[in-house]
């Protein structure tokens, strides 16, 4: 049991950075950070450069591009249809971390993990929070 405890810092970590983030005031427009946390995951994947995961790199550039439609779409909408819409924002990318967890591609299996954790946190902020 105390191992699988330690294995499971990242999500123990996703759950402890919101509300640092949210202390901090750092969450104050969650928009940009659907986009932002997909640029991430191509900048990692780029920089990472492991054999054998170039398709995988190559498939978050529609990632951005998605999670960019959904945030600029957000953003047209008024309270609370805008956090309902960012809460759907970063559902989909818990969604797409659980994906890279899975396949242990592009970026770390520890990041995705934290992001799954941080992710799913954050919509449910937006859902409870309108």
């Amino acid at each position: 049991m105390k191992r699988m405890l330690s294995d499971r810092w990242p999500t123990a970590a996703g759950i402890a950075t919101v509300p640092v983030l949210l202390a901090l005031g750092i969450l104050d427009d969650f928009a940009e950070g659907v986009v932002v946390a997909a640029v991430l995951y191509l900048a990692w994947g780029v920089l990472r450069r492991r054999p054998g995961q170039g398709g995988w790199v190559l498939w978050q550039v529609p990632g951005v591009l998605v999670f960019g439609a959904v945030t600029v779409w957000a953003l047209s909408l008024d309270h609370p249809q805008l956090q309902y819409a960012l809460a759907v924002g970063w559902l989909g990318h818990a969604a797409w971390d659980v994906v890279h967890f899975r396949a242990d591609r592009v970026v770390p299996r520890w990041w995705s993990e934290w992001c799954i954790a941080l992710d799913v946190l954050l919509a449910v902020v937006l859902i409870l929070d309108p």
